[in-house]
């Protein structure tokens, strides 16, 4: 725009006052908690407002933050006075979701103050709101944002279990039933999220002392979601891509070949435990998983599931040879396929000797 910044600051003034008067007013009226639903309405008008103002600046200048950074403390006014009201916590999220893109960095303090109201009150239907407003937060800000993360971590996947249905199992079905969908909705918001954990270096927070607490459960669900053969295929790949960064940052030995850029200092217990975990655990769940009966190889989504666990198993070689090489001969599977096993370069030839595993296997 070729408007000076100043008069564009004037412009966003007058036009975001008037909203901002508005929700005062409304907050100080004693029938605010008498009638929530009839203000909610209201409240939420003037935040959904305000939000749409900020789709006009995709770059704005220093003085027109200003005026969006003060609508922070009457939007999180808003959400504290009526957390439970969905439509409130629906437009926070757009407007938030809005100023991370236009504020930068300048959200980051005022940001805790509404996930705490909103991973609270969410429900089935926000939950994946909050997720995508917590991948945002991985994706922009990276390292900048591990104290959020951090502190947001646990709630909310507390709340992700809370509000897991009691019988949305995905075991047998073909066709997912409406609570199933739910299941796998919410499934969804934890697995990404934690992927997006891992991806954008906010590792560190799965070993914090407010999480350290819940870290067995986390490497246990995605365990869950790389192998289960009810699970969608598409994110059976995000949970076994989450294994392959999470190896490369903590299991890193003085036997790897292999160059690393992404290393992160874990205590020798967690990465001892780490360790334990994947060569006892998760490489047999990974085999048994495509040496499944329900597992189809041919399938375009599975093909690339064997492809990545190829490459996992390539990783694991190349960081930790000697326990790779210790880990095939305890395999129950012919000795031609330990040998391609212990042979392979590279993720391809991997890739074929699991090709193989299966062709023997389940014939």
């Amino acid at each position: 725009t070729n408007i000076p910044p100043l008069q564009q600051q004037q412009f966003m003034t007058a036009v975001i006052s008037p909203h901002v008067q508005l929700i005062r007013s409304l907050l100080d009226n004693p029938c605010l908690t008498r009638d929530p639903n009839d203000f909610a309405e209201k409240l939420s008008n003037s935040i959904a407002a305000i939000a749409h103002l900020s789709k006009g600046f995709s770059k704005p200048t220093e003085e027109v933050q200003c005026v969006l950074v003060e609508t922070m403390s009457i939007s999180l006014a808003v959400l504290q006075a009526l957390p439970d009201q969905a439509i409130i916590r629906n437009k926070t999220l757009v407007l938030l979701q809005r100023l991370v893109l236009c504020l930068g960095d300048k959200v980051l303090s005022n940001i805790p103050h509404f996930l705490s109201s909103l991973i609270q009150y969410s429900t089935q239907e926000d939950i994946i709101d909050v997720s995508q407003l917590l991948n945002q937060l991985c994706i922009k800000f990276h390292t900048s944002a591990i104290s959020i993360i951090n502190l947001s971590l646990k709630p909310f996947l507390l709340k992700c279990r809370a509000l897991l249905p009691d019988n949305g199992s995905l075991s047998g079905s073909t066709a997912l039933s409406h609570i199933q969908l739910e299941t796998l909705a919410i499934q969804k918001c934890i697995y990404i999220t934690l992927q997006h954990i891992i991806t954008h270096s906010l590792t560190p927070v799965l070993v914090s002392e407010e999480n350290i607490g819940i870290l067995e459960e986390i490497i246990q669900t995605m365990k869950l979601g790389a192998v289960s053969i009810a699970q969608d295929a598409t994110l059976n790949k995000t949970c076994i891509i989450f294994f392959q960064d999470l190896f490369q940052q903590w299991a890193r030995g003085s036997d790897a070949t292999a160059p690393s850029t992404t290393t992160t200092t874990v205590s020798t217990e967690v990465q001892s435990s780490f360790l334990n975990f994947v060569f006892a655990d998760l490489m047999p769940a990974m085999i048994n998983f495509i040496l499944d009966p329900s597992f189809k190889e041919r399938d375009a989504l599975q093909a690339r599931n064997v492809t990545e666990i190829a490459k996992f198993l390539c990783l694991v070689k190349d960081c930790r040879t000697p326990d790779f090489e210790a880990w095939v001969l305890r395999m129950n599977c012919p000795e031609e396929v330990k040998a391609g096993l212990t042979r392979s370069k590279c993720a391809k030839d991997m890739r074929e000797c699991l090709k193989y595993l299966m062709k023997t296997m389940k014939t």
